[in-house]
């Protein structure tokens, strides 16, 4: 027979194999662990082994005024599942959570750290809250957790422990709770588990903030890290660092991250019971919206139910709100939040199109052009060579080749009128990187046609003036000489420059002629006819508006996804400014030059004022070499604008 003790451990041990979906079952466990101390050890032991089984007996949370025990949800169920696999990979854990509103991630996640800093020694535990309200609840819900532990496995804290933290004396491990304007944080120690709360609503910078915080967390077995936030627009470090993981698993690159995502309709409570009749009627009377919802995701009468009820009485009616605070996917949740300029709906639906499915490739809906452009460069060095104003070289220069990728989306028609637009980095090219800001501008440029104002291709990244100024060249080339408006500031006007002047270069004994651009785009300044696109106080508000209201009409498709994502980003900001919080507005300026300068020569558009365009690509690579021959026969005569950029 066996002892009292011996009976006490089979029948815990039954129950630990029984219990997994059944709470009856795992509350008779708990309460035998409550009556028979000899069994405790063991329940110690499983529980440091298992976080699930710890947060599933011994932690409680508060329910809207009810203390309940903690038992997960389907979404924390996902999180709890990809949380186990890294770790039995034994690789640091590295999460980034995109969830609708009270999916219950933020409690998970404490869960986690409070069990780590039971069970493990010397754990070092930071979450960090973008509000006050918020950092003192994350820190009662830890409070919470520590005083409905049972004696016998709760703890003594520490006395070194902060007033917003624990400290426990037999484990040597502590929790600190801030927010993230507070100055100290990370600055304590080399944190170990670290929750970042609400991440796309922090004040600041936040990219500083984590930067200093994550260079105390090693990069080893047994760290974590928790982002987790709603959406805040298509801008901002937390949409930045989501779309950088997401591109790296696309496109199989290594990484440590994860993203997850957590849907509104993964919740359980997220739903409302029907009738059968009811039922068949929501099913019968399906409007768009939800028709994509029931096809993509299956969702059920109940929670269309609760949808309704929802954006009603939760939204005020509004379904945008409802879009943001309960997103049905990733890309909808980031769309549909934040203040956007440009709205939402065409944007969404030229994004939808192009987005590339399961299976398809990358380039969807273009391909890619190589430009391959030549100029000459002092011998060792990146500096661009000098050239005296008859275009030829001062000392000792040599030519260098530079590959230039143009997208195209729609190759050039015969006897289709184009105008390119350029916006010029503002003095952050490669040339001036060194001591310059982390992330300089880009230079932008896009084609597009005069009858429709859709974009057909487009050019972004970083070069130099010259080498810009080039690929512009040959680009408008290409799509029937179009019309090449370039934006006009300091590097603007030497782009202008280098694209308005022949250019006459010296490659051993022979010579390179680039004749300068025949169809530059001219402004009236008083009675003076100028060179390039002058973007200013008074003209960019006239010109984003113009982009705008095209858009809101669906009228000038932009097929870049990366153009969409910068439109998205776009916001109204409190002060009244329209701009980005954070990151990049070149394809938002580009595109709002090309629609503004269409809308100029629309009207008094002549066929005169273009050159006899080949029909085919080919032609136009052959009258472009006939061009140079011609030049290089010519005495050179000095560029006719030369004075006006002295």
């Amino acid at each position: 027979m066996p002892t009292a003790e011996e009976a006490a451990w089979l029948k815990w041990r039954d129950l630990c194999v029984r219990e997994a979906n059944d709470r009856e079952l795992d509350a008779a466990g708990k309460e035998l662990c409550m009556q028979e101390p000899s069994v405790r050890p063991l329940e110690m032991r499983a529980c440091a082994e298992s976080g699930w089984r710890f947060a599933r007996r011994w932690l409680y949370l508060n329910n809207s005024g009810r203390i309940m025990p903690l038992h997960y949800t389907p979404a924390q169920w996902n999180l709890a599942r990809l949380v186990a696999k890294i770790r039995k990979a034994r690789l640091p854990v590295r999460v980034r959570i995109l969830k609708a509103r009270q999916e219950g991630i933020s409690t998970f996640c404490e869960s986690d750290g409070f069990h780590k800093c039971r069970f493990r020694e010397y754990i070092n535990a930071v979450v960090i809250a973008h509000r006050k309200d918020s950092a003192t609840n994350l820190f009662g819900m830890f409070r919470l957790f520590y005083n409905k532990l049972p004696d016998w496995m709760r703890p003594a804290l520490s006395h070194f422990a902060r007033q917003d933290g624990l400290g426990f004396e037999d484990t040597h491990s502590q929790i600190d709770v801030f927010t993230a304007k507070d100055e100290n944080i990370g600055r304590s120690g080399n944190p170990s588990w670290v929750h970042c709360s609400e991440l796309a609503f922090w004040p600041g910078v936040p990219k500083d903030t984590v930067d200093s915080l994550y260079q105390g967390v090693h990069l080893k077995e047994g760290t974590t890290i928790f982002e987790e936030s709603t959406a805040n627009g298509v801008s901002g470090y937390f949409y930045h660092q989501w779309r950088t993981t997401q591109r790296a698993h696309d496109r199989g690159k290594d990484t440590l991250w994860h993203n997850l995502f957590i849907a509104w309709w993964e919740h359980p409570d997220y739903a409302m019971p029907v009738t059968e009749r009811e039922a068949a009627g929501i099913m019968s009377h399906l409007d768009r919206e939800e028709e994509f919802l029931v096809e993509r995701f299956r969702v059920t009468p109940q929670q269309l139910r609760w949808r309704k009820y929802a954006i009603s009485d939760k939204c005020g009616g509004d379904l945008e709100k409802f879009k943001q605070e309960y997103p049905s996917f990733a890309e909808e949740a980031f769309r549909s939040s934040g203040s956007p300029y440009f709205g939402t709906k065409v944007l969404v639906g030229w994004m939808r199109a192009m987005e590339p499915k399961d299976g398809e490739p990358e380039t969807k809906g273009y391909r890619r052009h190589p430009l391959s452009v030549c100029v000459p460069r002092e011998q060792g060095t990146d500096v661009p060579g000098m050239l005296d104003l008859a275009g030829l070289p001062v000392g000792n220069v040599e030519l260098r080749h530079h590959e230039i990728t143009l997208r195209i989306f729609q190759t050039p028609q015969p006897g289709v009128r184009y105008v390119l637009a350029a916006d010029v980095a503002e003095g952050n090219t490669p040339i001036h990187r060194q001591g310059s800001r982390d992330d300089p501008d880009y230079c932008a440029a896009c084609v597009g046609r005069v009858d429709t104002y859709d974009i057909v291709a487009t050019l972004h990244g970083r070069w130099h003036p010259d080498i810009y100024a080039e690929a512009l060249s040959q680009t408008g080339m290409l799509y029937n000489v179009a019309v090449l408006a370039v934006e006009a500031h300091s590097i603007g006007e030497a782009v202008i420059t280098w694209i308005a002047s022949p250019r006459i270069f010296k490659e051993g004994n022979e010579l390179r002629v680039r004749p300068a651009y025949p169809n530059l785009y001219r402004r009236v300044v008083g009675k003076e006819a100028r060179l390039g696109w002058q973007t200013g106080g008074l003209s960019r508000p006239k010109m984003l508006a113009l982009s705008r209201s095209l858009i809101r009409e669906g009228i000038g498709r932009i097929p870049d996804l990366h153009w969409l994502r910068e439109h998205m980003a776009m916001e109204n900001l409190p002060d009244g400014k329209v701009q980005v919080k954070e990151g990049h507005d070149d394809c938002v300026l580009a595109r709002a030059i090309l629609v503004s300068v269409i809308q100029q020569i629309q009207p008094t558009l002549q066929a005169d004022e273009f050159i006899d365009e080949p029909a085919t690509i080919e032609g136009k690579v052959h009258e472009y070499e006939r061009r140079l021959y011609e030049m290089a026969q010519w005495d050179y005569e000095p560029d006719p604008y030369a004075e006006v950029y002295e």
